[in-house]
């Protein structure tokens, strides 16, 4: 128990810096490795504190400055993830109005993938659905995008060739008041390009038209 008392500090940190390896807590900075012991360092009652902190498994993060969730929640929590279920999958169509044809953007699209294409599309936007999508960690085939394009999700998956497939997406968590039946996914279009290649602002300019029509309306207009 002795040797462990007075184990050199920056074998302690080396254990677990795995945990953050940017940065120590504010209160036990990681030490160097030449650096005298952690009790000589925190002195006895401080040493005890972190040792305990290292030891306990729900310490190891708050030492580091880690914020990992922990594993046990609460029964309203449980019931609170419970009750939000699944979300509805909905393919926007365009408005007599803004299109007499009143065509499907996100169906005529994926009707022109390659057939693993777009039933892989189809299959992420089922698990983001299932999720639901606060909850769905992604795995770079469902990302938020950003700048002029906020508020867009996109599903990217490349085909033959390398080819880049993007299927463009809303998330309508206020869509029952919008005629969609509860919280909806909303696939509205997609575009393809070559490999290491970038669409171009015009290409993103009609994606914003459409979405643009999309929210402007309750409720929303989509193929039912």
């Amino acid at each position: 128990m002795g040797q462990n008392m007075t184990r050199p500090s920056w074998r302690i940190a080396r254990r677990y810096r795995w945990l953050n390896p940017r940065s120590g807590s504010p209160g036990f900075p990681t030490l160097p490795r030449d650096s005298p012991s952690v009790r000589e360092t925190y002195g006895r009652r401080d040493y005890r504190r972190l040792r305990s902190r290292l030891c306990a498994p729900s310490g190891q993060y708050q030492l580091l400055g880690c914020s990992m969730p922990s594993k046990k929640r609460s029964g309203e929590e449980r019931g609170a993830k419970k009750s939000t279920g699944p979300w509805r999958v909905h393919f926007f169509r365009r408005h007599p109005h803004d299109d007499p044809s009143e065509s499907v953007p996100a169906r005529d699209f994926l009707d022109g993938c390659p057939t693993k294409v777009s039933a892989m599309m189809i299959a992420v936007a089922r698990a983001v659905a299932e999720a639901p999508p606060p909850t769905f960690g992604g795995g770079g085939k469902w990302e938020a995008m950003h700048g002029k394009m906020g508020g867009i999700y996109e599903i990217r998956v490349d085909g033959p060739d390398r080819h880049h497939y993007r299927l463009f997406c809303l998330l309508e968590r206020a869509g029952a008041g919008l005629g969609l039946g509860g919280p909806s996914l909303v696939l509205v279009t997609g575009l393809d390009k070559p490999f290491q290649t970038k669409l171009s602002d015009r290409d993103y300019n009609e994606v914003l038209e459409l979405v643009a029509e999309s929210r402007k309306r309750a409720p929303r207009s989509v193929l039912r």
